[in-house]
C-alpha cells in the first residue's frame, strides 16, 4: 500500500504494547487494563490483560516478536507508576 500510494523508501512502523513487572505484576495489569483503562470493552480487556506481558522473560520474548515481525520502534507502556516498572524493564530488553 505504501509504494502503491507513490510513497518512497519504507514507512515506520511504531507499536505500543503494556507490561507489568515485579512481585505484584499480575494484580497490577488486571487492576489497569480490566478494572481501569479498558473496563469498557465488554470482556475482551480480560483477554488484553491476560496476554499482557508479566515477566522479564515475557518482556524480552514480545521485544522480539515485534522485531521480527518488522517493528521499527516499539513503545513498552507500564501498567504500574512504580519507577521500578521501568527498572525490569531495562534489565529485561537492555
Amino acid at each position: 500500500a505504501w509504494k502503491s500510494a507513490g510513497r518512497e523508501g519504507a514507512p515506520k512502523i511504531v507499536a505500543l504494547t503494556y507490561f507489568g513487572v515485579g512481585p505484584n505484576a499480575r494484580e497490577q495489569i488486571d487492576n489497569y487494563i480490566i478494572r481501569g483503562y479498558y473496563d469498557f470493552l465488554g470482556g475482551y480487556e480480560k483477554q488484553f490483560a491476560a496476554r499482557t506481558s508479566d515477566s522479564p522473560a515475557a518482556l524480552k520474548q514480545e521485544a522480539a516478536t515485534f522485531a521480527d515481525v518488522g517493528v521499527d520502534e516499539l513503545i513498552f507502556f507500564p501498567t504500574g507508576a512504580d519507577v521500578q516498572q521501568l527498572e525490569g524493564l531495562a534489565d529485561a530488553v537492555l
